[in-house]
């Protein structure tokens, strides 16, 4: 939204789009200077670099699951939802949970599920597969319960594959998965481009944020998003959950901490690390001061 709108050109900034395959390969590409600002999941490979002391903080945070508005579910295979057979958290003890990967944030998410159950990670069989395997999976019977992302969550449920059993932010309201990280360029030598970049960014934020509110507004955004995202299916939009974005960049430090507790307490990331450098607000202050606090 913020180059379609021309944030960034106000802000004297031309944005260069970078396609990454994962989170490694994108921390890895801050960390040699090849990018300078990129979204990232909070998940074991991230905590990983931060603990090695690896140049990049946090400063703003992506989605933020909400009761209301989540682009992540646990979805439970129709057939067991139709028949009763999972009601309530502690009946997903015993069944098998598929995840992209031990230490992703669906990994987190899922466990977070369980503990609502009263269960440890131990009390399932976790099954690790991608996200689009997972459907598959369900489908055939092959696992019961998996972590899945719109819009596959959404076509798993329209084919009656499996049900959005519940949201992530029913499961943790107000958590937040990931963010966009700057690298030691931004972060230092050239602060001041990184305060303008945020700008234009939030403005992005709010205008996304106010055209979700309008009439037609999801058909306007559908027709930006299918030339930005993999999801070109403009009618996918209409049916699919859409994130929501902080329009004031606010992280929510103890959630992240308590992410980074529970992948230390796993085996994910060092015990040893400190990770209180991680996040610096200062960019999203910055912002809100030059815009004025969004309402």
């Amino acid at each position: 939204m913020a180059l379609e709108r021309g944030y960034f050109d106000e802000q004297g900034l031309t944005l260069d789009l970078v396609p990454s395959g994962s989170v490694l390969e994108a921390t890895q590409q801050l960390a040699t200077g090849r990018l300078h600002a990129s979204v990232a999941s909070l998940n074991a490979a991230l905590f990983n670099a931060l603990a090695r002391g690896v140049p990049l903080k946090m400063v703003v945070a992506g989605d933020v699951y909400l009761p209301w508005t989540s682009t992540a579910f646990l979805m439970v295979r129709q057939e067991l939802v139709d028949r009763g057979a999972v009601r309530d958290y502690r009946d997903l003890a015993g069944r098998r949970l598929a995840v992209p990967a031990r230490g992703a944030f669906l990994h987190y998410l899922g466990a977070m599920a369980l503990r609502q159950g009263g269960l440890e990670p131990g009390d399932v069989e976790l099954v690790e597969l991608s996200l689009p395997d997972i459907n598959a999976a369900l489908a055939a019977g092959v696992v019961d319960v998996g972590t899945q992302l719109d819009p596959l969550a959404t076509l798993a449920a329209e084919r009656g594959i499996a049900a959005k059993w519940r949201s992530a932010g029913a499961i943790q309201p107000g958590l937040q998965g990931g963010g966009i990280f700057f690298s030691a360029d931004l972060l230092e030598a050239r602060r001041e481009i990184g305060q303008r970049w945020m700008v234009a960014y939030l403005q992005g934020v709010r205008h996304y944020l106010t055209m979700l509110q309008q009439p037609g507004g999801r058909q306007e955004l559908a027709a930006i998003l299918t030339r930005y995202t993999s999801v070109t299916d403009a009618a996918l939009y209409e049916r699919m959950a859409f994130p929501y974005l902080d329009p004031n960049g606010h992280i929510d430090e103890i959630g992240f901490s308590e992410q980074v507790r529970w992948h230390v307490e796993q085996g994910h990331a060092p015990g040893s690390a400190e990770f209180g450098h991680a996040i610096d607000r200062s960019f999203a202050e910055v912002a809100v001061r030059r815009l004025g606090r969004y309402p």
